[in-house]
């Protein structure tokens, strides 16, 4: 009998065990990035260029300070939010402005904040920002201190993520929080 009873209360605690594994929160990732966004993003988007399957490979791109004058734009967050949540950031943009292109790293200045910014990215970034041109798809990611926002075409975006998440190690599930609009259909001619 006593036998018994210790194997169903052992399997009684096990049970126990499982159960509340799930309760316990999503944790923290810890990324194997370090540095600043600025020199995380040379590598980022060398190492992306080797991802590309387009016959073009990645646009003309340059990379800029992100402030918080210039927070909304590049991240989708307010002045106030980008003050409070991020200790610095790089956007690395298409050289032509009809090029739908952004990549920008964030550093946070806590890494338990990862999940509400990445909200706030999703709810704040403007998509339709670019005239006549839009991304296939806008994303967020995050991995430790850092936090990846991508709207650009799905090869490119693609690209950019796949090395992100071989740079990174452990990282967030990326939140697509945008499909572009596909194709418009075709247009027909008023008669004169």
């Amino acid at each position: 009998m006593k036998r018994i009873l210790t194997i169903v209360l052992a399997a009684l605690l096990a049970l126990a065990l499982f159960s509340f594994t799930g309760c316990a929160g999503e944790k923290e990732t810890q990324s194997a990035l370090t540095g600043e966004p600025d020199e995380i993003m040379a590598a980022l988007m060398l190492k992306a260029a080797a991802y590309v399957t387009s016959e073009y490979g990645l646009p003309a791109t340059f990379n800029d300070s992100v402030t918080a004058a210039t927070a909304q734009g590049a991240l989708g967050l307010s002045a106030d939010d980008f003050e409070q949540y991020i200790e610095s950031a790089t956007a690395n943009k298409g050289m032509i402005i009809t090029t739908a292109h952004l990549v920008t790293l964030a550093k946070l200045k806590d890494p338990a904040d990862a999940k509400t910014v990445m909200k706030l990215v999703a709810e704040g970034f403007d998509s339709g920002q670019w005239i006549c041109v839009f991304p296939d798809e806008s994303l967020v990611i995050a991995s430790g201190p850092y936090l990846l926002l991508i709207a650009s075409k799905t090869d490119w975006s693609n690209a950019v993520l796949t090395a992100f998440k071989e740079l990174a190690g452990e990282y967030t599930k990326a939140n697509t929080f945008y499909s572009g609009p596909g194709e418009l259909g075709s247009m027909e001619l008023l008669p004169d």
